[in-house]
């Protein structure tokens, strides 16, 4: 149900896009409407699942489990130094600003939301929180199928499949590494959604959306990133993971079957 949750909400998400671009004018209002309607699909689906608890978030253990945390914020705001080297030739108003920032904490509210609160613990559940194997495994699927969902931007209009082929590849080494830090932090699904969201922010602004760039544009740039690139990028975010998650450490923070999320 909770993969079934991912894709209706992706499918209501392209439809909704639809009228909104027949009856507004492209730019970061026109995004910040359509994403807001994905959100919406995402918390109508932790209702309907009953899964509100996914919000509740432990600090103490986030505070206790804080290089996890401090490693994810500085490798997924690598980005930013040219961020501000780009902040330097904005075109866009203090609305747009806004609206900009909006979207951004909406994208990763979304998918932070379905990927990790309801796909990564639907995985948990299935395959029990009492081995190593199990929580690799809950890790990797829920990555595999967050780096999938970016296919579909092969499918928009003016959409590039080699480059929404690079964007999934990408994304699943990314959704790996976000879910041993989650599963480290406590399940600390705010946390997350803060440094998803900065990255997001950080790297549109990187490329020039701030200042006139297109998302289509941006989106199919990945199609310029090069094989080796995407590897090592990946291989870092793997081995990043890999320290996270490791047998020892995870040991620590397995919980017995009756304890897991349910």
């Amino acid at each position: 149900m909770a993969v079934c949750a991912v894709f209706i909400s992706l499918m209501i998400f392209k439809l909704a896009k639809i009228p909104l671009g027949q009856l507004l004018p492209e730019g970061f209002f026109r995004d910040m409407l359509g994403e807001a309607v994905f959100a919406g699909c995402a918390l109508a689906f932790v209702l309907v699942l009953k899964k509100t608890e996914i919000f509740k978030c432990d600090g103490e253990k986030l505070k206790k489990e804080w290089i996890s945390a401090f490693m994810v914020f500085v490798m997924m705001v690598l980005p930013a130094f040219s961020a501000v080297v780009e902040l330097g030739h904005l075109t866009c108003s203090a609305g747009e600003f806004i609206m900009f920032l909006i979207y951004v904490f909406l994208i990763g509210f979304t998918e932070e939301v379905l990927f990790r609160g309801l796909v990564q613990n639907a995985f948990f559940r299935l395959f029990k929180e009492d081995s190593y194997i199990h929580l690799v495994m809950a890790v990797v699927m829920s990555g595999i199928i967050f780096g999938l969902v970016h296919l579909a931007n092969a499918f928009r209009a003016g959409g590039d499949f080699t480059a929404a082929l690079t964007q999934c590849v990408s994304a699943v080494f990314m959704g790996v590494y976000l879910g041993t830090v989650y599963f480290r932090t406590g399940k600390h699904l705010w946390y997350l959604i803060f440094v998803h969201s900065l990255y997001d922010a950080v790297g549109m602004i990187s490329s020039g959306m701030l200042s006139g760039e297109k998302m289509d544009d941006v989106l199919n740039s990945y199609s310029s990133i090069s094989v080796t690139t995407v590897m090592i990028v990946g291989a870092l975010y793997l081995a990043a993971a890999l320290f996270i998650l490791r047998p020892q450490k995870a040991n620590e923070l397995m919980v017995p079957e009756d304890h897991s999320l349910n």
